[in-house]
């Protein structure tokens, strides 16, 4: 987790986090602090599929090195985790130009003929099922050529959206969710249908800055307020067959 010399240590961010993994980067990140590192290096490239765990650790980092003036920074990361973090409040990290750059280079997208009827999944809840699942949509969707960073958040979004579900919707490993996306030339339209426990997610309020939710340390769910900040609009209802239906929409950035 740590690669270190006399005035700079290095921190990796695992792509996985277990129940450990805040408390043991933050007990590390003293160590390297007592050992007068004036510099700290975020190091995410084992980062597959951003989650709203790994933003609030990185929040976390950075508002924590700033309270000690200590300096924090990015190792080489990806255009695409830099696009997501400066879309959920990561300004002051200086990732603008090079966002910009690469997400205003795209070239118009059509969706091809393959591609207009709409993708079905059904997501198991188990342990690793929803991984497997946007992993199958990612391969569904990248004969398209839609922009790596594009594709990044739609990876974010499908991924943070189920795992709120499996965690909280107080449905079992052998329950499933029902998932749809729909593209046009416009916009994809992501579906999301349970059977858990009524929640309505867009009546919950939250900042949805990560940098400001590390300022005041409010995160219980912070995964709801980052699928609303990644996305253009989110609708949802209960339906006359007592289910969940989320219904999210992300615009396709072709201006």
């Amino acid at each position: 987790m740590q690669n270190s010399t006399a005035n700079r240590a290095q921190i990796i961010i695992p792509s996985t986090l277990g129940s450990r993994t805040a408390s043991d980067t933050f007990d590390l990140l003293e160590e390297m602090l007592a050992l007068k590192s004036r510099k700290i290096q975020i190091n995410c490239e084992q980062i597959e599929t951003l989650s709203s765990g790994h933003v609030e650790l990185i929040s976390r980092l950075h508002r924590y090195c700033d309270s000690k003036k200590v300096a924090i920074a990015f190792i080489e990361p990806s255009s695409e985790l830099l696009f997501t973090l400066h879309m959920l409040g990561f300004d002051v990290m200086g990732i603008d130009s090079k966002v910009a750059e690469e997400f205003n280079d795209s070239n118009k997208i059509i969706i091809p003929e393959s591609h207009y009827a709409p993708y079905d999944d059904q997501i198991e809840l188990k342990l690793g099922e929803v991984d497997k699942a946007v992993k199958r949509f990612i391969a569904y969707l990248n004969p398209i050529g839609i922009p790596k960073v594009q594709l990044y958040v739609l990876r974010t979004l499908v991924f943070e959206t189920a795992t709120n579900i499996s965690l909280h919707s107080q449905l079992t490993q052998d329950d499933t969710l029902l998932f749809r996306a729909i593209l046009d030339n416009s916009q994809v339209t992501l579906s999301f249908c349970d059977k858990g426990i009524y929640f309505d997610p867009t009546a919950y309020r939250q900042s949805s800055n990560a940098m400001t939710a590390a300022r005041y340390g409010v995160w219980q769910g912070y995964g709801i307020s980052m699928i609303k900040k990644l996305s253009d609009t989110v609708q949802y209802q209960r339906t006359e067959n007592l289910e969940n239906e989320l219904v999210l929409t992300i615009q396709w950035r072709n201006e």
